[in-house]
């Protein structure tokens, strides 16, 4: 008879789980901490004050899109001259958590839901860029689609969330909660 233990997933307990996943997660923070070093030192040299959250926020946030700009407009040259679509293309992530987070609530399961957040973001700047809503239909090809509201719905909200980089949420709690009302 073999000695050797082979684990099943019921030998391990919740506590181990968690642990693990504890562990993995502190690992993964600590390479983050660690890669951005030079950055960290970098700042520190440019700004050897002391800084205040405010401070940090204003310097950091300023650097980091100024970057994401740059490299936004690289990579989508049209952008440069069009600021709806430079806005939209900013805000690219913000709408795709935001709306898949929203069909994440209106579902009740995370099943497909940031697919779907990806894909409104993505029709998104389609829309930006021609005018045309986008098409709502759901099918074997293309299931990631939100099953509630209108295409011009979700392009309001999208363009709620690109102003609420201004500090303008009122168009985006309006759509946003007519949206949330249809909960299953």
């Amino acid at each position: 008879m073999n000695d050797s233990h082979e684990y099943s997933s019921c030998d391990t307990t919740q506590e181990e789980l968690t642990k693990a996943i504890s562990q993995l997660a502190e690992s993964l923070f600590e390479d983050s901490m660690k890669s951005n070093t030079s950055f960290v030192t970098e700042m520190r040299a440019k700004f050897p004050e002391e800084m205040n959250i405010e401070s940090i926020h204003a310097i950091v946030g300023y650097s980091l899109d100024q970057a994401l700009t740059a490299m936004v407009i690289d990579r989508f040259p049209e952008a440069k001259n069009n600021r709806r679509l430079l806005n939209a293309l900013m805000a690219w992530e913000k709408i795709y958590r935001i709306t898949g987070n929203l069909v994440e609530f209106v579902h009740g399961t995370m099943v497909c839901c940031m697919d779907c957040g990806r894909w409104i973001a993505n029709a998104y700047i389609q829309f930006v860029r021609t005018g045309d809503p986008p098409d709502m239909t759901i099918d074997e090809k293309c299931f990631w689609k939100p099953e509630f509201g209108s295409a011009m719905e979700w392009m309001t909200l999208c363009e709620s969330i690109v102003q609420m980089q201004c500090g303008r949420s009122q168009d985006f709690v309006a759509i946003y909660s007519k949206l949330a009302l249809n909960k299953k």
